[in-house]
């Protein structure tokens, strides 16, 4: 019987090396060690592997109507998001976000930018996706801290409606990259809340409609070209875990 099974074996090895070649027996043994690895439960987190959530707040700008952020810029912007908890201490966050950019120069001291009166309101949508690494591993069922510190860094996508559409000569998509920090909290094994601000790194002059090269007064250039403009979020976060399988220890 014995001998048999080591006939079999070596009869299904030399039909892999005819079909596939050496090197690609080997590529196959690790695609399928690496896969029975990367599927296995090996710790609690792969028992929490979905949440989904929603973040209320305010998205600002900086740019050529403001140098500096200010609370006055201020408006109203949110997120719905689903989060993969890739390992304690790693999540990949990936969703949509909505809201709206205002910027203006009534708030500049110098009187000469004042000679011509400007302000805009702009329409942002994105689609984002981002790794965020947490500092304490806060849903272990071993800790007994239930908040983390966390950093955010992903890429994005957005588009724009509104004031600054109007230069047609700009494309209406746009790459930018969220970079952020935060504070979580588990209030329950199933609902965390917390607080982010983040800010949209852009490679883009045209959110405020106002470019490198365009006049504001007479004779006078406005726009600052050694910079893009930057757009950020601050808010409150809510979300909810999914359990895949039951849930690995009881909420004290």
């Amino acid at each position: 019987m014995e001998l048999s099974r080591m006939r079999n074996s070596d009869r299904m090895k030399e039909g892999l090396k005819s079909i596939f070649g050496p090197a690609k027996i080997k590529l196959f043994r690790i695609l399928t060690i690496s896969s029975i690895l990367f599927f296995s439960p090996v710790n609690d987190s792969f028992g929490q592997l979905t949440e989904i959530g929603f973040q209320l707040g305010a998205f600002n700008y900086t740019g050529d109507l403001s140098n500096g952020y200010s609370l006055k810029n201020h408006r109203p912007a949110g997120s719905v998001f689903l989060r993969s908890n890739i390992t304690d201490a790693i999540g990949l966050k990936y969703g949509v976000a909505a809201g709206m950019i205002h910027g203006s120069n009534e708030f500049f001291d110098d009187t000469e930018n004042q000679i011509t009166s400007i302000s805009f309101n702009t329409t942002i949508l994105e689609a984002f996706g981002s790794f965020e690494f947490y500092f304490l591993d806060y849903k272990s069922k071993h800790s007994r801290t239930h908040w983390t510190p966390y950093l955010s860094l992903g890429l994005a996508v957005f588009t724009y409606f509104g004031d600054a559409a109007s230069n047609s000569n700009q494309s209406r998509i746009q790459p930018a990259i969220p970079i952020g920090i935060g504070f979580k909290y588990q209030v329950s094994k199933r609902i965390d809340i917390g607080l982010e601000a983040s800010a949209r790194l852009t490679f883009f002059d045209y959110l405020d409609g106002i470019g490198d090269s365009d006049p504001i007064g007479p004779d006078y250039v406005y726009a600052n070209k050694y910079s893009f403009d930057t757009y950020y979020f601050i808010g409150f976060t809510l979300n909810y875990t999914f359990y895949i399988i039951p849930c690995p220890y009881d909420w004290n």
